[in-house]
């Protein structure tokens, strides 16, 4: 996080010059970067509410996200994902932990309705979180289908966030950043 970002935000703006709204902070990454733990930790530490949008699907639909994959497919899993975010965002003062997918579809969405954070994570600290996970797109080679999912949804990440922060540290350093952000967002 450098200087021009936290200047921006606490101009209200973004570098393509869009005016942010208060509220939300949302953050996107990769399975397994961090962003359910990083979440937790932060709004525990603010203060204020966080949800997780896989754990609320979960909660509506009483199926595991392997579950929804296996039973009704990833376009169905999509397309909750897209209701609950819609739902999500409605509340403020929140911090939102999206699913890893969450770009696929949603990029507008997220940035019209809240302050969106890339939490970028190299693919061995992933495995490192992932290990012994039984997510529906990881089921087989997990490193390299990793690699895959990266590299076909870096752009995404990158392009649809406000503030991109690499977690290469501790959750306790990748939070204190997270909270950092939302202190100059936010201008408490």
């Amino acid at each position: 996080m450098n200087g021009d970002v936290l200047k921006q935000l606490r101009d209200g703006t973004c570098a393509d010059g869009k005016t942010l709204k208060r509220g939300n902070l949302v953050l996107i990454g990769m399975p397994g970067c961090g962003k359910t733990a990083v979440s937790q930790r932060a709004a525990r530490l603010l203060r204020v509410k966080r949800y997780d949008s896989d754990e609320v699907i979960e909660a509506k639909t009483g199926l595991t996200i392997t579950e929804i994959f296996e039973k009704h497919g990833e376009e169905y899993f999509r397309e909750l994902e897209t209701q609950c975010l819609k739902e999500l965002l409605k509340r403020k003062n929140t911090i939102i932990a999206a699913g890893g997918g969450a770009v696929l579809k949603n990029t507008g969405l997220l940035r019209e309705n809240a302050l969106v954070i890339y939490i970028e994570r190299d693919i061995k600290g992933i495995l490192s979180t992932l290990r012994g996970d039984k997510r529906p797109l990881l089921r087989e080679n997990p490193e390299q289908r990793l690699s895959e999912l990266l590299e076909e949804r870096r752009s995404l990440y990158e392009g649809g966030c406000d503030v991109k922060i690499t977690n290469d540290g501790s959750l306790s350093d990748v939070s204190k950043k997270v909270m950092g952000v939302y202190y100059a967002y936010f201008d408490y």
